[in-house]
C-alpha cells in the first residue's frame, strides 16, 4: 500500500521541507484556487485533504461561490513562541487549542481576508487526549451520513425524533419559552393554520392532500417549512383555481424537490401535517387576482403564529433554491482525511513531530452564514420557531432554546449550562426573542433592535414590500417588552436615533414607497443594507420629532405597514450643497461612481467615512450633482471616536452633527412645508452647526 508521504503533492512537499528548516512562521501559495485544491485532495495528497476539509467546513457552500475562482489558496504556519496556553483548552466555538508545552502553533488556510480556516494541531507527547479519544478513535474523522441513501435519511429521521422527543419532554427552558410565547398558560385553542398539507403517516400508501382546518384543535400538531424559493421553476402551487382539487390529492411529482423532501421528513418524524407557504396560501394567478390578495393579507399577518405554534420547523438551511432539496450532496464525504504527522524545527533547534487533525462540520460555522440566512423571511421564521431541524450544507443540525447540536455532536452546546461567548449583541437579542425571555433593560432592547435591523436590512426579498411584514412578529415581541409605538421599523421613544440611518453599501434601490405606504424616512423605503449612525457614539438629540396624531395604528403585530406616514419635526435646518461642504464624490477602486460624498474619498472604503460625509439614499443624477442644493435638518450630535492614522492606538472624541438630507415636495400639510428624505449628512458639529440657531417646523413624508 502506498504511504501517505508518497502521495504528497509538490507544493505540500515544499511546505514540509520549509517547516523542517526554519522555526519562523511562513506562508506559501498552495494552489491556484479551491477547485485545484479539491482535485489534489481527491488525488490523495494528505495535507491537501486536511486543508480542503478545513475550508469547506469553515465556509459552508464555498464550492458554489464562483467569485472565488482564480483566488489562490495560501497555507500559513505561525509559531508564537514558548509559554502560550494550555493544551487542554477548548474555546467558545468548541475548538481544541492543541498546543505543545513550549509554543502556540497555528496552521491556517486562506483564500482572502474573509475566507480562512485554522486546522487542529497536536504536538508530540502532548496530544489532547479528549480530542483523540472522542473524535479519532478509529484513526480518521467521523463522517456525516449520506442523505442520498434511504439508510442515511432514516438515520437522520431517527435522530430528529430523538431530539424532538427530548425537547418536548425534558427541556425546561423550551417549556418556559412556550409558556412565555402563549402568554403564561397554554390556551385551549392556539391559532391553527387555515390550511395544512396532510402528509399521512409513515407506512401509509396515501398521497398528500390539502386540508381546511377550520381552527380545530386536532390540527394543532404540525410542522412548518422554512426555505428559499430561489430562481427557476417553483413547482405546483395552490391557487383559487386548483385549491379544491388539491383537497383530494397533491401530485408530489409536480412539487419542488425541497417540498417533496419536507413531506418525507415530516412523515418520518411522526407528524401528520405540514405547513408550506406555496401550498397553504393562495398564490397569485395574475395582477388582478383579488381572491389571492385577500387571502395573502389575512395569512401573512398570521405567519408568526403559525411558526411559533408549530411542533418543529424543517429548515432548508443549506439550499439556495427550492430545486435543491433538503438531502444535499455533502462534499466532505468524497474524501476521508486522516491525522497527518509532520516534522518541524522548534525554537531549541530540534526536529519535533506535530500532528494535524481533520476538521469537522461544527454548529458555529454551519449556522454563521448559510444560504438560507440571506433570505429575509427566513430570519423571522428561525427566531420565532420553538425548535428547528436544519438541513445545512455539511450536516444536519438541531436548534431549540436549550440545545444546539449536530448529527456528529448530538449532545453539544447545551444552552442550559453554557452560553457561547462569541455571539454578537444582535445575536443575543435573537436568542432572547426565541426564548421569550425579554428580561433586559428597555433601553438595551431598543439599542439591540437597531443592531438587529442593521443585519436584517441586508437580507434578500423577492418582493421588497415584504421587508416590514417579515419583521412584524419580532417587532411585536419587542413591543411587548418596551410598550412603545412601532412606526415603519422604528420606535417612537427612540425616533431620532432610528431616523439616523445611512446606506452602508455602494448602491441603494428605492422601493415604490407610494405602493408600499412606507415613508421616505424609514430604512424600509429601499432595498439594501443600512447602518445606524448613532451606533458609533453617544447620541445627543437636538430636535423634536413626533408622528402626526391620529393617522393610523401603532401596533407592531401588523402585516402591512402602518399608516403613520407623516412626522412633524421641529429643529434647525440649513440649505447648502456638497461642494460648499467640501465633500467630493466617492468612487470604487474600479472607478465606479457611488452614492457617497466624502471629505477625503477612499476608494478602498467608499462607505465607511461616517465623520465627514453625505450618504445619499439613491443614485439620482440630480442629487449627485455637487452643486445641487439640499435642505439639511439636524437630528442631533454624536460623540464619535476618530482615529489618527499616524497614531493608530490614539483617538479623540469629536462631536458629529447628524442631519437628514431633504428635498421639498412642493406640498404643504396643515400649513407646514413638506419634505422627503434623500440621504444623511454627518459633519463636525462645531464647524457646521454651532452657529445655526433658528428653528423651523416641517412635515416629513
Amino acid at each position: 500500500m502506498e504511504s501517505p508521504a508518497s502521495k504528497t503533492c509538490p507544493r505540500c512537499s515544499e511546505f514540509e521541507a520549509r517547516l523542517r528548516q526554519s522555526s519562523d512562521g511562513f506562508s506559501i501559495e498552495l494552489h491556484p484556487d479551491i477547485w485545484a485544491l479539491q482535485q489534489s485532495a481527491i488525488d490523495g495528497c494528505p495535507l491537501c485533504q486536511l486543508v480542503y476539509h478545513a475550508l469547506i467546513f469553515e465556509e459552508p457552500g464555498i464550492l458554489q461561490n464562483d467569485d472565488l475562482r482564480g483566488k489562490k489558496v495560501d497555507l500559513t504556519f505561525l509559531d508564537f513562541g514558548p509559554g502560550r496556553g494550555d493544551s487542554s483548552d477548548e474555546d467558545d466555538n468548541g475548538n481544541f487549542s492543541n498546543q505543545d508545552d513550549t509554543s502556540f502553533l497555528i496552521l491556517r488556510a486562506e483564500l482572502d481576508l474573509y475566507t480562512r480556516a485554522c486546522m487542529e494541531i497536536g504536538a508530540q507527547d502532548s496530544l489532547n487526549t479528549a480530542l483523540s479519544t472522542r473524535l479519532f478513535a478509529n484513526g480518521c474523522a467521523p463522517h456525516a451520513v449520506d442523505l442520498g441513501s434511504a439508510q442515511g435519511v432514516e438515520a437522520i429521521a431517527a435522530l430528529g425524533r430523538e431530539w424532538l422527543s427530548g425537547c418536548c419532554g425534558s427541556h425546561q427552558r423550551c417549556q418556559h419559552a412556550e409558556r412565555e410565547r402563549r402568554g403564561g398558560t397554554k390556551p385551549d385553542d392556539p391559532m391553527v393554520p387555515t390550511r395544512l398539507v396532510d402528509v399521512g403517516l409513515e407506512g401509509e400508501e396515501v398521497s398528500p392532500k390539502l386540508v381546511m382546518t377550520h381552527g380545530r384543535a386536532d390540527y394543532q400538531e404540525y410542522a412548518t417549512l422554512s426555505y428559499a424559493w430561489g430562481e427557476g421553476n417553483w413547482g405546483m402551487q395552490t391557487t383559487s383555481s386548483n385549491v379544491k382539487d388539491l383537497t383530494n390529492c397533491i401530485d408530489t411529482s409536480q412539487l419542488s424537490k425541497t417540498i417533496q423532501h419536507a413531506i418525507i421528513v415530516t412523515r418520518k418524524l411522526g407528524i401528520r401535517y405540514l405547513w408550506v407557504d406555496s401550498l397553504c396560501i393562495l398564490q397569485r394567478e395574475g395582477p388582478d387576482d383579488l381572491i389571492q390578495a385577500s387571502d395573502w393579507q389575512k395569512e401573512a399577518a398570521r405567519f408568526g403564529h403559525y411558526y411559533s405554534n408549530s411542533m418543529v420547523t424543517i429548515s432548508a438551511t443549506g439550499a439556495r433554491s427550492s430545486s435543491d432539496g433538503l438531502f444535499l450532496e455533502r462534499p466532505g464525504r468524497a474524501i476521508s482525511p486522516q491525522p497527518y504527522t509532520i516534522q518541524r524545527l522548534n525554537y531549541a533547534g530540534a526536529l519535533t513531530d506535530i500532528t494535524i487533525y481533520p476538521s469537522l462540520p461544527r454548529w458555529p460555522s454551519e449556522m454563521r452564514n448559510p444560504p438560507l440566512s440571506k433570505r429575509g423571511w427566513a430570519a423571522q421564521e428561525r427566531l420565532i420557531s420553538p425548535r428547528i431541524l436544519h438541513f445545512a450544507c455539511n450536516c444536519v443540525c438541531w436548534e431549540c432554546c436549550e440545545l444546539e447540536a449536530t448529527e456528529l455532536y448530538p449532545k453539544e452546546y447545551d444552552l442550559g449550562t453554557r452560553y457561547p461567548k462569541h455571539r454578537l449583541r444582535h445575536e443575543q437579542l435573537e436568542r432572547r426573542l426565541r426564548s421569550g425571555s425579554m428580561d433586559l433593560p428597555v433601553e438595551m432592547v431598543r439599542e439591540m433592535w437597531y443592531e438587529y435591523v442593521t443585519s436584517y436590512s441586508g437580507k434578500q426579498f423577492t418582493q421588497v414590500s415584504d421587508r416590514l411584514p417579515a419583521l412584524s412578529a419580532l417587532a411585536a415581541r419587542v413591543q411587548g417588552r418596551t410598550k412603545d409605538d412601532y412606526l415603519h421599523g422604528l420606535w417612537r421613544e427612540t425616533l431620532l436615533m432610528g431616523l439616523a440611518w445611512a446606506v452602508s453599501g455602494k448602491r441603494w434601490v428605492l422601493a415604490d414607497t407610494h405602493a408600499l405606504t412606507v415613508p421616505s424616512w424609514s430604512w424600509a423605503s429601499g432595498q439594501g443594507s443600512v447602518e445606524f449612525m448613532t451606533r458609533h457614539g453617544d447620541f445627543v438629540p437636538l430636535a423634536n420629532v413626533e408622528p402626526v396624531a391620529d393617522t393610523g395604528f401603532h401596533d407592531a403585530d401588523l402585516n402591512q405597514a402602518t399608516a403613520m406616514n407623516q412626522l412633524r419635526a421641529t429643529g434647525r435646518m440649513k440649505i447648502t450643497d456638497a461642494e460648499t461642504l467640501e465633500l467630493k464624490k466617492s468612487y470604487t477602486r474600479g472607478g465606479e461612481k457611488t452614492n457617497i460624498f466624502e471629505r477625503h474619498p477612499d476608494p478602498a472604503r467608499p462607505s465607511w467615512n461616517f465623520h465627514h460625509s453625505l450618504h445619499l439614499d439613491a443614485m439620482n443624477a440630480e442629487d449627485l450633482a455637487p452643486n445641487h442644493k439640499l435642505h439639511f435638518f439636524l437630528l442631533g450630535k454624536s460623540e464619535t471616536l476618530i482615529y489618527n492614522p499616524k497614531l493608530p492606538h490614539s483617538s479623540f472624541g469629536l462631536p458629529i452633527g447628524v442631519a437628514l438630507a431633504l428635498v421639498p415636495t412642493s406640498r404643504a400639510s396643515d400649513g407646514l412645508d413638506e419634505f422627503r428624505r434623500v440621504g444623511l449628512l454627518t459633519v463636525p458639529y462645531t464647524e457646521y452647526w454651532a452657529d445655526v440657531t433658528h428653528e423651523m417646523v416641517i412635515t416629513l413624508v
